[in-house]
């Protein structure tokens, strides 16, 4: 017999190792000991994942969103996993996802960008920091910011036509669209705007084509897909499982 201080008396167990005797300790606080072990690894873990997704520009809010937990409510939001899912195996193509907000679009767009790397960005994230590189004494140049941005493994842009779709911006958007085209390398864009092939009034301010050029919707239609994101509110019913 022996005595633990802390859980009293327990059974001592000799092991002969090598002509060594070795006994074993408290059976409890060893298994307290391995727990504690484990929940360290996994905090550590937990904290190097969550150290990537920051790195890949990804908000806390959608730290859990994967595809594998994407839930498809329409045909169009299952026409997107699977051009999603399709871009993953390629690590190509374009995928443009329009509609309102809380249908899946940035949900789609992390589960994307996590398992291949590169980052999401709004477009005011991109046009905020091009136009802090015009400042004297700027770290970066606006030529740096969009090469940076056309060389990633994947790239996805959130929230276009929230900004003024100004020349500038569409001259930017039309740089990296082409670089990326060229290099076969992977491409989203999100939007509320709808195309103005389904427009219900023929062509109105919300049509996508009034905030990026036909020349980016040319290239984007070489080898990409356009999915308008109809259906219930993606967050509400994510929120209550169904």
């Amino acid at each position: 017999m022996a005595h633990c201080e802390k859980h009293g008396d327990y059974i001592e167990q000799e092991i002969v190792i090598a002509g060594f005797t070795l006994c074993t300790g408290c059976p409890i606080c060893e298994k307290e000991a391995k727990e504690i072990e484990y929940q360290e690894c996994v905090r550590r873990e937990q904290e190097a994942e969550r150290k990537r997704l920051e790195s890949l520009n990804i908000e806390p809010m959608y730290f859990s969103s994967t595809l594998d937990n994407f839930i498809a409510g329409s045909p169009e939001q299952e026409r997107a996993l699977a051009y999603a899912r399709e871009m993953v195996k390629s690590r190509s193509g374009k995928l443009v996802l329009l509609g309102s907000n809380g249908t899946g679009k940035t949900h789609l767009a992390v589960g994307i960008v996590r398992i291949l790397g590169g980052a999401i960005y709004s477009m005011y994230e991109i046009t905020t920091r091009i136009r802090a590189s015009y400042v004297s004494g700027a770290k970066e140049t606006e030529l740096e910011i969009v090469d940076e941005l056309a060389r990633k493994p994947m790239l996805a842009i959130d929230e276009i036509g929230r900004t003024k779709g100004s020349e500038a911006e569409t001259n930017w958007l039309s740089y990296i669209v082409d670089k990326r085209n060229s290099r076969g390398l992977p491409l989203i864009l999100i939007s509320n705007k709808h195309a103005r092939k389904t427009c219900p009034d023929g062509g109105c301010q919300n049509c996508l084509e009034n905030y990026i050029s036909e020349d980016i919707m040319s290239r984007l239609a070489e080898d990409g897909h356009l999915v308008n994101m109809t259906g219930e509110d993606y967050r509400r019913k994510k929120r209550a499982g169904i």
